[in-house]
């Protein structure tokens, strides 16, 4: 199944609305807003024509240049049946990124939901755990957002070191 026909299916099964189908981009893509993302995965995984069955990753990027500001949410799909991958892209305001969780559809999507919410501060609505997976529980703010700024020290260790610190840089 190619991607014209992957679009196609999901046209005749949805509609367009709150569908952008992009194919020219390196790989071909869906952005779908928040509000039809779990009704657009869900068709692409029970679909039989579609069969999407295999949730490869979940991750986020920060767009803060961007006008206006934004995170985007960003799920891969793989259908073994098809031997074909989709990537889902899905954008939220920076100051209220809420998108809806995929973790009902695919289990698979718990931790890297929750990944994506300790880095990026993406905040998965409905996930059943959304809690730190990488950093401490006390760790303010989320270190991949374009704006953080890292303090000089957590709990008394050091996290800035001057380059010459490194003897193999030297």
């Amino acid at each position: 199944m190619n991607t014209e026909a992957v679009f196609a299916r999901i046209r005749a099964l949805l509609g367009e609305e709150g569908l952008t189908f992009r194919t020219d981009v390196p790989q071909p893509d869906v952005v779908v807003t928040p509000g039809r993302l779990v009704e657009l995965c869900a068709a692409l995984r029970d679909d039989p024509e579609l069969h999407f069955e295999s949730l490869q990753q979940v991750a986020g990027v920060d767009y803060p240049a961007d006008d206006p500001p934004r995170l985007r949410s960003t799920i891969t799909v793989f259908s073994y049946k098809h031997g074909a991958l989709l990537t889902v892209h899905t954008d939220v305001p920076r100051d209220n990124p809420r998108v809806p969780s995929l973790v009902a559809l695919w289990p698979a999507a718990e931790w890297h939901e929750r990944e994506s919410w300790d880095l990026l501060g993406i905040v998965y609505t409905g996930h059943p755990d959304l809690r730190r997976i990488m950093l401490p529980d006390d760790w303010e703010g989320h270190p991949l957002r374009k704006d953080f700024e890292e303090k000089p020290d957590y709990q008394g260790i050091p996290t800035q070191r001057e380059r010459e610190w490194l003897s193999w840089q030297k």
